[in-house]
C-alpha cells in the first residue's frame, strides 16, 4: 500500500503569494490543526504566528490549495526544499 502524501500551501487570495508549504498524509485533519493552531497558543507555530501577527484568517484571507503529491518523506523533502517560505520561517 502506498502513503501518499498530499503538498499543500497557504496562498495570500490578495496578491497570490504562497507563505507556507506543508504536507501531509490526512489532508483534513491537517487543516483541522492547523485552524486549532490559530485559536490555542499552546499549539501555535510559526505559521500560526505569522499568520495573526498579519490579521490573516486562513479561508477568509489565506486558501489552502493541494499542489501536488509525493510517495515519500524524502520526496516531500526535496520538494519542500525548492520552495521560498516567504517571512513565516
Amino acid at each position: 500500500m502506498i502513503n501518499l502524501y498530499y503538498i499543500y500551501v497557504f496562498r495570500v487570495k490578495k496578491d497570490s503569494r504562497v507563505i507556507y508549504v506543508g504536507s501531509s498524509r490526512t489532508i483534513g485533519a491537517r487543516v483541522n490543526e492547523h485552524r486549532r493552531g490559530m485559536r490555542e497558543k499552546s499549539r501555535e507555530q510559526p505559521i500560526h504566528s505569522y499568520l495573526l501577527s498579519n490579521n490573516l484568517k486562513l479561508i477568509e484571507d489565506v486558501e489552502i490549495a493541494i499542489i501536488d503529491m509525493a510517495d515519500t518523506k524524502q520526496e516531500v523533502a526535496a520538494y519542500k526544499k525548492g520552495w521560498n517560505h516567504g517571512s513565516c520561517k
